[in-house]
């Protein structure tokens, strides 16, 4: 049992390592929400910038493009359009607004494309506007937070029952590779 629990903390230490911070954004209904994108800089050199709603599922739904071109407006459901530094502005948001957002940085040739979440929290209340960086092992007590820990454990198990299965697998491979040895040493032997 103490192999099962070093595995488990190895998996979480190894997901928590590799797992990228979502930059959280409160915002308060009817007013404009702004949603910065993390990695853009104030001059930045691109080819394309998009902001996506994640929707259920996984699929994203596009809202808005920049390119040299001019801006673009997807097909989305509401409006919006692009901000200081290339943030999002969402005007008078309500709750249905609030999820992930993805801002995604197509670069130009020879530099590296880049993309980032952004989750949106709307309260029915005033609130004051803050931006934290949250990793998915915290101890909020939102819907989404509580589905990257509960996806965790299913990863965890997952790759906990890979390994085991790779262990048996090899054990067994060599148990087998032993007993023909054993087999044709004794056969040699009585020839």
């Amino acid at each position: 049992m103490p192999q099962v629990t070093l595995l488990i903390c190895l998996c979480q230490l190894l997901l928590v390592r590799h797992a990228e911070p979502t930059l959280q954004i409160d915002a308060v209904c009817d007013k404009t929400a702004t949603l910065p994108c993390p990695f853009i800089k104030q001059h930045m050199d691109f080819l394309s910038l998009s902001w996506y709603k994640v929707e259920t599922g996984g699929k994203n739904r596009g809202i808005i493009r920049k390119s040299d071109s001019g801006v673009q407006a997807y097909e989305y459901k509401r409006n919006a359009s692009f901000g200081e530094n290339h943030s999002l502005l969402l005007p008078n948001v309500n709750e249905s607004d609030a999820g992930m957002y993805l801002c995604q940085m197509s670069a130009n040739v020879g530099g590296q494309n880049k993309e980032e979440k952004v989750q949106l929290t709307v309260c029915r209340t005033e609130v004051q506007l803050t931006t934290v960086v949250n990793f998915p092992r915290s101890n909020q007590t939102s819907q989404d937070c509580n589905e990257a820990q509960l996806s965790q454990i299913w990863s965890i198990l997952g790759f906990g029952t890979v390994a085991v299965a790779k262990i048996l697998l090899s054990l067994i491979t060599v148990k087998v590779i032993r007993s023909r040895c054993l087999r044709r040493r004794r056969s040699n032997r009585f020839k």
